[in-house]
């Protein structure tokens, strides 16, 4: 990936500049192809890394879930701003390997086939129900090879962290801050 593309991507997103470089490091070291999945895109900065990956890997796919729709039409914590999706369009056209899926994750998760992701990176809504939700609909989708991670794997008791240590049974590994980082594989031994 372009150095500039890179800076690019880091104005843009809100995941931290050490978790977006190692979402392209380890998503770039797949082999082709590779498919996939953020949950939580907001203005898509993270999902211009990941596509850059998914090129630099020799093709593949980059879902996208944000639900930008607000069908319940009320403000709240999980409102997103009406500009938002403008700018995710605005900051991706240039990545046909993208596809947006503007939905929740229940509805979202039946677009994409079981077994299929490679890499499944968590950074949507934060409160307990909700990441409880993402991993429920998602983790299904990876393959048996495949990567679980998430973004904000902080120590709040309804927080991120929780939910994912209660959901797994076990606490992930940690990685850049607040990172987390499981293997497919590790869920049916019960470590990471």
């Amino acid at each position: 990936m372009r150095p500039e593309t890179f800076e690019r991507a880091c104005r843009i997103s809100r995941t931290h500049r050490e978790a977006l470089q190692w979402l392209y490091d380890i998503v770039s070291d797949m082999p082709a192809p590779v498919i996939v999945c953020e949950i939580g895109s907001w203005a898509g900065g993270s999902a211009i890394v990941l596509a850059e990956a998914v090129l630099d890997a020799g093709g593949g796919m980059v879902f996208c879930v944000e639900n930008f729709s607000k069908t319940d039409g009320k403000e709240g914590p999980h409102t997103v701003p009406d500009d938002v999706r403008e700018q995710f369009n605005t900051n991706t056209r240039d990545y046909p390997q993208i596809m947006l899926l503007d939905e929740g994750s229940p509805a979202a998760a039946e677009s994409i086939p079981d077994g299929c992701l490679a890499l499944l990176f968590v950074d949507g809504a934060h409160d307990a129900a909700s990441v409880e939700t993402d991993l429920g609909a998602f983790v299904p989708k990876v393959g048996a090879d495949g990567i679980i991670c998430g973004h904000d794997y902080i120590g709040e008791p309804d927080g991120v962290a929780a939910t994912v240590n209660r959901f797994l049974g076990f606490a992930p590994q940690q990685l850049e801050g607040d990172l987390w980082i499981v293997h497919k594989t590790a869920l049916d031994h019960g470590k990471s």
